[in-house]
């Protein structure tokens, strides 16, 4: 079943430095549903997008929810998931607290809900399976699975 997500990224030691790679993982079932390659000099915020896009592309329906780590998280990232039906269970990143200008104010109600589903005990224990399911493949992946070597034409797997 392809409910809940977890997203993650990797940029590894003997690797061209110019792209990383970024993955969907199923945490229901631990399987892996994509796998892009992006431009480094993008940030984790902007290319979440493509990488749904990806799963859903190969699975044919998009996630309920979204698990990621804070790297992800941003005002319009949040809404823009929310905006799809989709849950975001991303933390935010340890700031100061947020004050919101005039054209942000339609992105708060978004970024509350996803505050309060990580703060949640639900919340804790997707992050908890993130942790176990999209790092431990991305370290087999790495260490096994040849993906060091991989072709840097190709962008989507």
């Amino acid at each position: 079943m392809f409910g809940i997500v977890g997203v993650g990224w990797g940029c590894e030691q003997g690797f061209d430095p110019r792209y990383r790679r970024e993955h969907l993982v199923d945490l229901e079932s631990g399987a892996m549903v994509a796998v892009t390659l992006q431009a480094a000099h993008l940030g984790d915020t902007t290319t979440i997008g493509e990488t749904l896009k990806a799963g859903e592309q190969a699975l044919g329906k998009a996630p309920e929810a979204v698990v990621a780590d804070m790297g992800y998280h941003s005002g319009a990232t949040a809404q823009a998931l929310e905006a799809n039906g989709q849950q975001a269970v991303i933390p935010e990143p340890k700031r100061p607290e947020r004050k919101w200008k005039d054209g942000q104010e339609a992105k708060r109600p978004a970024v509350e809900s996803t505050r309060e589903r990580v703060a949640s005990a639900a919340g804790r224990e997707l992050q908890r399976q993130r942790a176990e399911n999209v790092e431990r493949s991305m370290a087999h992946m790495y260490r096994t699975g040849g993906l060091r070597r991989m072709h840097r034409g190709t962008t989507t797997f």
